[in-house]
């Protein structure tokens, strides 16, 4: 599953919500992140979970507060642990190296992934031009949710500049960028769109590509 956006207009922070969301309904989370570090999508994860600001979760006195949030969600069943790799030449199989060791140490079965982003993987096999490189990360991405039996594997990427015009109304599956080969890897695609009532009215709105 696919989300396709403008760079920088919270593209991670719907990846974010998406995995909030999950952990909500007692699953198991992993998030593999390429782009940004393991802290920065940390203190995202803490600000969306306790709707704060970055200042007040990152001073001491809200550590036990927050501390409270993750253990409901560990009682209820919920976890969502996170990993940065390094870009394009991670794999999914150092992805799936990860996940057995997890599974192996703490028992931790997941339910749903996220990818930030697939446009920075590497693809197993090898190849290293953006177009192909792109195309067999993503179908590698897919036979990872297949072979792990998942709900779904999130990931994100940005749109060309043709696809920038159509910000407003609903992109076209050729907008995007560097890889218009990827819709055949993926099972569903989500533009991120905002009509200039939506930008002014801080909304967002996701359009089924």
């Amino acid at each position: 599953l696919w989300s396709l956006g403008k760079e920088k207009r919270f593209k991670t922070g719907m990846m974010l919500n998406t995995a909030k969301g999950y952990l909500r309904m007692r699953k198991k989370v992993f998030y593999a992140e390429l782009e940004n570090g393991e802290m920065a999508i940390t203190t995202r994860v803490e600000q969306s979970i306790s709707k704060q600001n970055q200042e007040t979760i990152t001073s001491e006195s809200w550590d036990e507060k927050l501390l409270k949030t993750f253990r409901k969600y560990k009682r209820l069943g919920a976890e969502l642990v996170i990993k940065r790799f390094p870009a394009l030449i991670t794999t999914t199989s150092d992805i799936v190296n990860w996940l057995d060791e997890l599974e192996r140490e703490f028992g931790i079965k997941f339910d749903v992934g996220f990818i930030d982003y697939g446009l920075l993987m590497g693809a197993i096999s090898g190849k290293t031009d953006d177009f192909n490189r792109i195309s067999d990360a993503f179908l590698d991405i897919k036979n990872l949710a297949e072979s792990k039996k998942y709900e779904a594997i999130y990931t994100a990427a940005h749109i060309t500049r043709e696809g920038d015009k159509r910000t407003k109304y609903k992109y076209h599956s050729t907008d995007i960028a560097k890889c218009i080969d990827i819709p055949k890897h993926i099972d569903a695609l989500w533009g991120i769109q905002e009509n200039d009532t939506e930008l002014e009215n801080g909304v967002m709105r996701l359009e089924v590509i």
